[in-house]
């Protein structure tokens, strides 16, 4: 035998490294804990997009307190009239059938029967709100806003995907 012969058959085989005993706990941990993050990051993003709607007409209430009487009132009114269109798609246009529909929307009277009357007919009249009228209101529908839920329960949404603008 030459000597590449010799040292040829002083190798061993090829073998197969030992299949493994079981997984590593840190590593399904570090697929679960991945796992939960996407998922957290999903539902958080989802709920982000769901409440667009509230955050936007939040937004447009601290623009119109801001702004003088008049201005302010019919910001607030074109904010209630997209709430409306947003969540059902249609809005009353006769101005008693538009409060009695924000009443409905809202589960109060105060559109019909408190200070939310300055949207109705009020609205096209000379009459002009203080600056802590104005205050005052805009905090009311504030509140009003903040306990409507995410979407109506009754009518389904026919423009997903829109935000109030």
């Amino acid at each position: 035998m030459n000597q590449t012969e010799q040292i040829l058959s002083q190798l061993r085989d090829v073998q197969l490294p030992p299949a493994p005993v079981g997984v590593s706990l840190w590593l399904v941990l570090a697929n679960l804990l991945i796992l939960l993050t996407i998922v957290l990051g999903l539902y958080r993003r989802w709920r982000r997009v769901r409440e667009q709607w509230r955050r936007d007409a939040l937004f447009q209430i601290r623009q119109a307190r801001t702004l003088n009487a008049a201005p302010a009132t019919l910001a607030l009114a074109r904010l209630l009239r997209q709430i409306l269109l947003y969540r059902h798609g249609h809005a009353a246009n006769h101005r008693q059938a538009w409060l009695m529909e924000l009443d409905r929307e809202f589960s109060t009277d105060w559109f019909t029967q408190s200070t939310g009357q300055v949207f109705g007919d009020a609205l096209y009249k000379p009459q002009q709100l203080t600056d802590e009228e104005l205050q005052t209101l805009c905090t009311q529908l504030e509140r009003l806003i903040r306990k409507l839920p995410t979407r109506p329960h009754s009518v389904p949404r026919q423009n997903d995907g829109r935000t109030l603008s």
